[in-house]
């Protein structure tokens, strides 16, 4: 299936989120073995639309405007050949957020990102979603926050990677301290689904985890 990034840009309006199952290594893959997104999907990553084909984004190593194209292009392509990428959108009665909530977004651009997905430290990508509507909304938090996890949701037991992962900033796993998960976040009541282009299956048929070679650029 041909894929024309010109029918996704017409199709969006500013505040839209775009969430992502985006290629990279084993931090990608793990973030996304940890929910199930909406429609079962794999996601592991979620910026917002401002307009004139641009996104902002919290990625390493900074908040950063990239391009529409660009952002299309760290995506995982699924199997009829379409980038995972689901988009979705406020109902009408909060539509009045969104020109403050790009604006916040805006504003956070060039600061750092957070490694250690904690509550102190800069942005990582749906902190930075939910802190945005939150400052729109006056305070109050319109996506809630979810408590986080780096356990393996079919042993339970804590993966191993984050355990190394947190050593090298000398901090404990932040494991059910409040944040939040881009998947989660799709799950919200507060958007409504506008479409889905590819899609990888957060489980396969057999109910297994996705593999990791499908992260890899």
């Amino acid at each position: 299936m041909c894929f024309n990034e010109q029918t996704l840009s017409e199709s969006l309006q500013p505040g839209d989120l775009l969430f992502q199952l985006c290629k990279g290594g084993p931090t990608e893959w793990f973030i996304s073995r940890l929910f199930e997104g909406i429609k079962g999907q794999a996601i592991n990553h979620v910026g917002i639309y401002i307009g004139e084909q641009k996104v902002v984004e919290a990625v390493a190593p900074m908040v950063a405007v990239v391009s529409l194209k660009n952002f299309i292009g760290k995506s995982v392509i699924d199997i009829s050949g379409l980038p995972c990428i689901t988009v979705s959108r406020l109902p009408g009665k909060y539509s009045a957020l969104i020109p403050q909530a790009i604006k916040f977004a805006k504003s956070c651009v060039t600061q750092l990102y957070d490694d250690s997905y904690g509550i102190q430290r800069g942005w990582y990508c749906s902190k930075l979603i939910i802190e945005a509507f939150k400052d729109a909304n006056d305070g109050r938090y319109l996506f809630k926050e979810t408590p986080m996890s780096f356990k393996d949701p079919e042993s339970g037991e804590g993966y191993a990677y984050w355990v190394n992962h947190y050593k090298q900033y000398g901090e404990f796993i932040h494991h059910g301290e409040p944040g939040s998960h881009p998947a989660l976040l799709s799950l919200s009541d507060n958007l409504v689904l506008v479409k889905t282009l590819g899609i990888l299956p957060y489980k396969n048929a057999n109910g297994l985890l996705i593999n990791s070679n499908c992260l890899l650029a």
